[in-house]
């Protein structure tokens, strides 16, 4: 004798089905308006008006389990999508720590040019001011004084603005490195995760497509 019970809580049904040949169980939530209700397939009797609710429940069993691979395909696709992005991100950082390093070496390489430059001008500067200072006129030899400290005073100012440059344009190569080295990481990680999860992705839709 088979038997399919439908019982009925408060506001959820649940059917089962013991159906000889089914290999599992099909388990599926209805929200009725029924009382409880028993169906005997015994030959004997049928205590339903139509034999459509068990044609109901194979419909709705194959329905939910299309609805779980499908579940499992749309995880699969969110998985793979994330290891992507990680890749896309891991490359975005060497891209941009790339560019970081080389406008850092681009602006080390001018500023020490500036620099060199400046400190030849001061030294010509200087040359000619120490010539002036030899005359034996004492005021003429006091303004001369006076330009040479001015000229030291602007010179110091300058460097020191340079290598204040310089020393951002090497923390610039520096962070452009770590960038790098974090992209790289990031690379490695993502495609590793890509890997597993485009295995489990055509998995999951290969299930889907055979159901």
């Amino acid at each position: 004798m088979y038997e399919v019970y439908l019982l009925k809580y408060n506001y959820m049904y649940h059917a089962y089905t013991t159906l000889k040949g089914l290999k599992r169980q099909i388990f599926y939530i209805f929200k009725f308006n029924f009382i409880v209700m028993k169906i005997t397939i015994s030959g004997k009797a049928i205590y339903y008006k139509s034999v459509m609710f068990i044609m109901l429940l194979f419909i709705t069993g194959s329905v939910y389990s299309q609805s779980k691979l499908e579940l499992k395909v749309k995880k699969a696709q969110e998985k793979y999508d994330a290891a992507e992005a990680i890749v896309n991100f891991g490359d975005s950082l060497i891209v941009v720590g790339k560019e970081m390093i080389s406008a850092g070496k681009k602006d080390y390489k001018d500023l020490n040019g500036e620099k060199k430059t400046k400190e030849k001008q001061y030294k010509t500067d200087l040359k000619l001011l120490n010539k002036e200072l030899k005359t034996d006129d004492k005021d003429e030899k006091n303004v001369v004084k006076g330009k040479i400290r001015e000229l030291n005073k602007k010179n110091k100012t300058e460097l020191r603005d340079i290598d204040k440059k310089i020393k951002a344009a090497i923390r610039k190569i520096e962070n452009g490195d770590k960038y790098v080295a974090k992209g790289k990481a990031k690379q490695k990680a993502g495609k590793t995760k890509l890997k597993s999860s485009e295995k489990a992705l055509k998995a999951a839709k290969k299930a889907l497509e055979k159901s």
